[in-house]
């Protein structure tokens, strides 16, 4: 995968940032509804733990618009107060993603942190008052995801209506788990078992690397966008999708766990 200013592009970058565009417009306009029935917090929080530029080159020099700037610009257009904040790991790469910002006129809502602990930031932010609606997301690549954040922020009080997201690349994880990395210790239904939501979500995976999305929360009516081919794993295609991801080629021959 070429890196471009410590920013990674596959052949999955423009269809991954679709689908990204996708599930913010459907998620910001269920929160909305939430929001006018005076159910929740006033406003939206959005946390990219991985932002980037916002907007940048691939190696083909073609423009691709991240997920910070797709998030905005969906909450921007839809008149949702939010709140917005922003992980980049390098500081180029956080002024170049300031600098775009403000373009939007509320841009005093969202912040910029670098190399920060998100996860003590989030809890920060999301304690007390009413329920808080929105998405902590992360597209990490080919690394592994950030689930040890993930876990963390699940089993604080109050964090039971912030939906998790992250991309996922399935081939990369079972190699590194065959390898011995020391990161990759588990597999993927064991980390997700650990993480407090009640619901999670796979997508179709695309490509060598088997690409896809996860999606965790405890909406039991979460949209399952069948069309766009996320499906709950308990069910039958969930399910059928979730073991191509998790085992290996050889597991899947045999039918073993």
């Amino acid at each position: 995968m070429p890196i471009v200013n410590g920013i990674g592009c596959s052949e999955f970058t423009f269809e991954k940032q679709e689908i990204f565009h996708g599930i913010m417009d459907m998620h910001t306009s269920i929160v909305k509804s939430i929001i006018g029935r005076g159910k929740a917090a006033p406003a939206y929080y959005y946390f990219d733990l991985t932002a980037g530029a916002g907007l940048y080159q691939d190696d083909k020099k073609r423009w691709i618009i991240g997920s910070p700037i797709r998030a905005i610009a969906h909450l921007q257009t839809k008149e949702m107060e939010y709140f917005a904040t922003l992980y980049e790991a390098t500081k180029e790469n956080a002024d170049v993603l300031r600098n775009h910002l403000t373009m939007f006129n509320r841009h005093a809502n969202t912040i910029c942190v670098i190399n920060a602990d998100s996860a003590e930031v989030i809890k920060e932010k999301l304690n007390g008052g009413k329920p808080k609606y929105g998405i902590i997301y992360a597209d990490t690549n080919a690394t592994i995801p950030p689930f040890e954040t993930f876990t963390k922020l699940a089993n604080i009080s109050g964090y039971s209506c912030i939906d998790f997201m992250t991309t996922y690349a399935a081939s990369s994880h079972k190699r590194q788990i065959k390898a011995g990395h020391c990161d990759a210790k588990e597999r993927l239904p064991e980390i997700l078992s650990k993480i407090n939501k009640k619901f999670w979500l796979i997508r179709e995976p695309t490509g060598k690397h088997q690409w896809t999305f996860l999606i965790g929360t405890n909406w039991a009516n979460f949209p399952q966008w069948n069309k766009r081919g996320f499906f709950g794993i308990t069910t039958q295609k969930g399910a059928e999708i979730y073991k191509q991801i998790w085992m290996t080629k050889a597991e899947l021959f045999d039918g073993l766990p």
